[in-house]
């Protein structure tokens, strides 16, 4: 019997009642039910899609911000396309202007 007293024949009041401070731990020898390990199977199971939910949004991200440098380099490269494109018509009327 788990916790109970090992003489019960014996009178234990004879050396005085149990401290205060006494905190017997009955049910330490009981083994662990299917419940438990359930639980920490589906923690398992969880944090492993949870980790690769993070991966996948991560990639996501990483080509989010290609595909947005991207884009940026190109506007860079229009927006330096139409400059050339504005300073050259500027020249042709500095040179319309100079021949009239």
């Amino acid at each position: 019997m788990e916790g109970g007293e090992a003489n019960p024949e014996q009178r234990r009041d004879l050396i005085g009642p149990a401290p205060a401070s006494f905190d017997p731990k009955f049910a330490s020898n009981v083994p662990k039910s299917a419940g438990d390990a359930a639980v920490k199977e589906f923690a398992v199971k969880g944090a492993k899609k949870t980790a690769k939910e993070n991966v996948k949004k991560a990639e996501e991200a990483k080509k989010d911000a290609k595909v947005k440098a991207e884009s940026k380099e190109k506007e860079a490269v229009a927006a330096v396309a139409v400059k050339k494109e504005v300073a050259a018509k500027e020249a042709v009327k500095a040179e319309v202007k100079a021949e009239a």
